[in-house]
């Protein structure tokens, strides 16, 4: 039903991140359909990857990130052999750096009284505890630089 659903066009780049916010489980399934769709004229992935570095850092995308970097399918996109491959290269250093972007912005308005809410603090959070990890680190294929980065500026190191 998902390849139905992919080649068909129904949902596009647009749909995606509401549906990553509201649900990453029916995300997940729809991006490894994109990803993994046997009809070569149909098999352009980059737009869908191409959102994935600037969601915000929200629970539910993390959620999905970690659904997408353990996820073994095997893709049909050339070059990479699994989902987990796919992403891991193409998107997971990108998407760091943009977080730390977001969260930036996010501590500026904050700063400048533009907004009341918590969501620097909440992004804050959300991005420590998933990627400042020990198994991060010890990734031989582990970005440096965004996360020591991120680490001295959040935690004043």
């Amino acid at each position: 039903m998902l390849t139905e659903i992919v080649n068909s066009q129904f949902i596009t780049t647009i749909d995606l991140t509401p549906i990553i916010a509201t649900n990453p489980t029916i995300a997940h399934p729809l991006l490894v359909a994109w990803l993994t769709n046997p009809v070569p004229e149909q098999n352009n992935a980059r737009p869908f990857l191409d959102i994935l570095p600037f969601l915000p850092p929200t629970l539910a995308t993390f959620d999905l990130f970690g659904r997408l970097l353990r996820d073994q399918t095997r893709v049909t996109v050339q070059g990479y052999s699994t989902v987990a491959d796919l992403v891991l290269i193409e998107v997971l250093g990108r998407f760091i750096h943009e977080s730390i972007n977001w969260l930036d912005r996010a501590e500026n308005e904050e700063r400048e009284g533009n907004v009341s809410d918590d969501r620097f603090a909440k992004g804050v959070r959300n991005v420590r505890i998933p990627i400042l990890t020990p198994q991060c680190f010890a990734s031989p294929t582990f970005q440096a630089m965004p996360l020591l980065h991120f680490t001295h500026k959040t935690l004043h190191c």
